[in-house]
């Protein structure tokens, strides 16, 4: 916590390799709602998926979603299994809508993955400890562990928020 100032945020987010994204904020299972059977419902026209609950946008890593969803809601054996490839489809999905694949390596989308949704988790815990049960908080620390463990411990993680809680 002592290195997540807003000094180390506002330089983190103006270094030139600092994706930089307008993010949901709570992308998790409960925000979200599967439609069967769409036309318009992507590559093989199955399900479409609406995301609803957007009282936390705001600006942030484009992976930070799709980390804290998997760390609050996936099985660990789920993303051992396919992460990798929900990650390249995420990826391919950006360049597709015109992101620059030289400018976003995959290399650096993974890196990301592995990281930003971990220091979400981490900017959450404290917050959490006041509102929710504690079997609930071991759920979300063994899943947060578990993460660390497959994805790499790095040596810091920052946490970067741009929204202001009053508790």
């Amino acid at each position: 916590f002592a290195r997540s100032t807003w000094d180390s945020f506002q330089a983190s987010i103006q270094h030139p390799d600092h994706p930089f994204a307008l993010i949901h904020g709570d992308f998790h299972a409960q925000n979200m709602m599967l439609r069967a059977a769409c036309k318009n419902a992507g590559r093989k026209g199955g399900a479409a998926l609406s995301v609803f609950d957007w009282s936390e946008v705001g600006p942030g890593c484009p992976m930070t979603d799709l980390g804290q969803m998997m760390i609050s809601d996936v099985p660990r054996e789920v993303w051992k299994s396919h992460g990798l490839d929900l990650v390249k489809d995420y990826w391919n999905a950006l360049l597709a809508r015109g992101v620059d694949e030289y400018s976003f390596p995959f290399d650096r989308c993974w890196a990301l993955f592995e990281t930003a949704g971990v220091q979400k988790w981490i900017w959450l815990f404290p917050i959490m400890a006041k509102f929710v049960p504690p079997h609930t908080l071991v759920f979300f620390q063994r899943q947060l562990e578990a993460f660390i463990a497959d994805h790499g411990d790095y040596d810091s993680y920052q946490i970067h928020s741009s929204m202001l809680l009053l508790l």
